[in-house]
Formats: C-alpha cells, structure tokens, sequence
C-alpha cells in the first residue's frame, strides 16, 4: 500500500504542474529514463493486488487507476497485455506462464465456476510415471521379485502396510490433482479482472493512440481461447471489449501500425470460426478504419486491404468471409468515408459481376 500511495502522489503532482514553456527545454538523465514512470509502477500495483481474493480490492483497483489511464504509457498497457498473453502454467514448473500465486475467488458471481472433474476419468488415460514409481516403492520387494518372473506372497500384516502405502500415494495425487485445478480456475480469474482494467482504459481513453495494441492483443486473446472450453469465460469478455459500442476511435495513430493491426484483422476474419467472432473482427476493423481514414495519405491501402479481403470472399471456397463483415463496417464509417468501400464494391461488381467469374458463384 505505501508504494501505492507513493505513486498516486507523484502523478498527482505531475497533472498539478504547469505545462512548462517551449523556452525551458530540459533533459533527463539516463538514471531517469531508466526510471519506471509513476503510472508504471502504479499499474504494476495493481495488478499485484488483483491476485488476491478480494472483490472490494478488485473494484477499488479499477477505481483507482480510472483516474490515471488518460496518462498511461506504451509500457504501463504492456503489463496488462503481458498477463492477457501469458500462458497457463503450474508454479515451479518451467516454462509456465505466471507463477500461480493466486487464490480462487468463488464468492464472485461474475468469476468463473468449473466443475469438478470425474475421479475416474482423472486416473484415466496415459500412465504416471511417478506414481508407478511410487507403487514400485510400496511393493519394495515383491515388485523385485515380480520382474524376475516370482511372486511374493503378502500376509495380513504386509498387506495392510501396503494398502496404507497405496491410500497415501492416491491421496497425495488427488491433492495434486486438486491444487492444478484450483490454479486454472485462478488463474482464468486473474486473466478476468486484469481484463476488467482493459476495460477501464479503453473506456476512458477510447482516442488514445495504445488502443490499437490492446486491440489486436485482445483479438490474439479471443481466438487463442476460442476452443478451450475452461477459457470460455476469458473468451466472452473478450468479445463484449470488442463488440462493445464505441463512440469515439483512437486520433493520431501511426498509419504504419494502423495498417498492419487492419492487415491482422481480416487475415483473422478469413478464418474465423463462426459468424459471433467474424463480427466482432468487423467492428475492429471499422474501427480501425475510421482512424485511419482521417489521414488521406493511406486511403488507397486501406482500400487495397478490402479489395483483397473482397477477393478472397469470392473466389476462396475455404474463406470464412460473410457479407455482414463488409455491411456492419460501413454502418460504422463516417458518412465522407463511405466512398471508399464505394469503390471496392464498385470493383467488385466489375470483376466478379457476370457468371463463373467467381468460384463461389453463390455469392454473386
């Protein structure tokens, strides 16, 4: 908490000051710029706090950072996406994700409820090495002579030892089974309330210029989770963040990145897996074309972009590509914007218009 407040001050401080005049040019030193900024650490925080099972603390962390999204940086939105993109991992074990410090939030009712798993389907399947280990220790001798083709004959007393053996070794991997299941439920809960921080930058700096990476992370993060039945709950917040309604779109974006987050979009939508995901790729795409549009420079690329995605629609048989990804993108543009998809309609109609020119002739 002291490191919290500690970096509310500074921020407070920094909105509090004066803009300074162009004739006081400072530079910061190298100990500076290597400094996290105060909405770095902040953020950091927060994200720590989110860990725990607590839902006030969970509310009391989107109401503290509201009021400092508007200053976040490219590095503060990289903690929250690095959580967004990490993969699911047990504590200790190489190469997992996040150390699964986290604890089961069960009192929330918008978190996430698994079920648990049938027992016999848990012993099921692929042997475990370690607890046929475990068993050949238990048997100690017998399982010797077993492997020279003899046998051991247990009395009363040897058979209750090893039976006492064998209920601590199935104990011992049903509370292993247990913990494991308990880390994925926390840490698909972790995964929601970091996305509810998503959800209060977007929403409170919808024109910021680092919208566009939250967006293509949580594209990236809906189609990774699209088929994991145990990420469904991660999967559906995505999709409201996306199809949520939004009035205002990101202002003075880099036409390179605009173009290749547009590019990334409808190479999603070539292949998405239903109807639900292609429209929410349709309103990214909007979207983004909205922002780029504003710059005329990048008209013809934009256009380029959906004369190929029109291609693909028509002449692919494979291609996932409905006319509801085209219709709810141009009830998204601005009225000055429209002639763009004008004229790639406009061109399809000239390539594609007269019989067998395309391979799906139905779409004609």
């Amino acid at each position: 908490m002291p490191e919290l407040i500690e970096c509310c001050e500074k921020m407070v401080a920094q909105l509090d000051a004066p803009p300074a005049t162009p004739r006081k040019r400072t530079t910061r030193s190298s100990a500076a710029i290597d400094e996290p900024r105060p909405v770095e650490v902040l953020t950091d925080v927060l994200i720590g706090f989110l860990t725990r099972d607590s839902h006030a603390l969970r509310k009391l962390c989107e109401h503290v950072f509201a009021p400092f999204a508007d200053v976040a940086t490219a590095a503060a939105l990289d903690a929250i996406i690095g959580v967004l993109q990490a993969k699911e991992g047990v504590a200790g074990e190489e190469g997992g994700g996040i150390d699964a410090q986290m604890e089961m939030d069960v009192d929330d009712d918008e978190e996430v409820e698994e079920e648990e798993e049938d027992e016999d389907e848990e012993l099921g399947g692929d042997v475990d090495e370690e607890l046929r280990r475990k068993i050949h220790e238990a048997l100690g001798s017998a399982a010797a002579l077993e492997e020279e083709g003899e046998e051991e004959v247990f009395d009363d007393e040897q058979m209750t030892v090893f039976d006492d053996k064998l209920a601590e070794i199935f104990a011992q991997k049903k509370q292993q089974k247990t913990v494991e299941r308990d880390l994925r439920i926390s840490f698909v809960n972790f995964k929601l309330r970091v996305l509810d921080l998503a959800d209060v930058f977007w929403s409170r700096v919808p024109e910021s210029p680092l919208v566009l990476q939250l967006l293509r992370a949580l594209i990236d993060l809906e189609r990774a989770t699209r088929r994991d039945a145990r990420s469904k709950p991660i999967h559906d917040r995505a999709m409201a963040l996306l199809t949520a309604r939004r009035a205002k779109v990101p202002a003075a974006i880099e036409c390179a990145e605009g173009l290749e987050v547009l590019a990334h979009i409808h190479e999603c939508a070539r292949r998405a897996a239903d109807k639900a995901e292609l429209r929410a790729l349709s309103a990214a795409s909007a979207l983004v074309t909205r922002s780029l549009l504003d710059s005329s420079d990048v008209e013809a690329k934009v256009e380029a972009q959906y004369a190929a995605t029109v291609t693909d629609f028509m002449t692919r048989q494979a291609s996932q590509i409905h006319a509801d990804f085209f219709r709810v993108a141009a009830s998204k543009l601005r009225p000055a914007q429209l002639p763009v998809l004008w004229r790639v309609a406009a061109k399809a109609v000239r390539e594609f218009g007269h019989p067998r020119q395309a391979l799906n002739v139905f779409r004609q």
